[in-house]
């Protein structure tokens, strides 16, 4: 009964962990690309960890791709609450996990991640 359950939470534990912290080097996943499934969308990028625990153990794995970066290279999960959009991603995750399309969360990346994230509604220093 609790096999699945087992499995999951070996394979999170078994990864880096998402801690909030910039990660350097490792596996990542991305979303594949809805136009071609062999190219993954930019600027949105899944530890194993989050892909464990949220992807593949609700069976979205498919949804996403494995994305290699240059040795040296540091990232942030989107999915920690760190994360800039942290909110608006896991908003749409929640959508896809419980209409059970992941159609909303890879519309909705494919239309905001390329666009830089707002600064905030304070005054910018030296903006005369």
């Amino acid at each position: 009964m609790f096999e699945r359950w087992h499995y999951f939470v070996a394979s999170i534990l078994s990864k880096s962990q998402c801690n909030g912290e910039v990660l350097v080097d490792g596996e990542w996943y991305g979303l594949k690309d809805p136009t071609d499934a062999t190219r993954t969308l930019e600027n949105f990028d899944v530890c194993p960890a989050c892909h464990a625990g949220l992807n593949q153990s609700a069976d979205f794995g498919q949804f996403f791709n494995p994305r290699n970066f240059p040795p040296g290279t540091s990232r942030v999960c989107d999915f920690n609450p760190t994360a800039p959009r942290y909110s608006q991603w896991i908003d749409k995750w929640n959508q896809m996990y419980f209409i059970r399309n992941a159609a909303s969360l890879i519309d909705y990346v494919s239309r905001l991640a390329t666009i830089p994230e707002c600064k905030g509604t304070q005054r910018l220093q030296n903006a005369n």
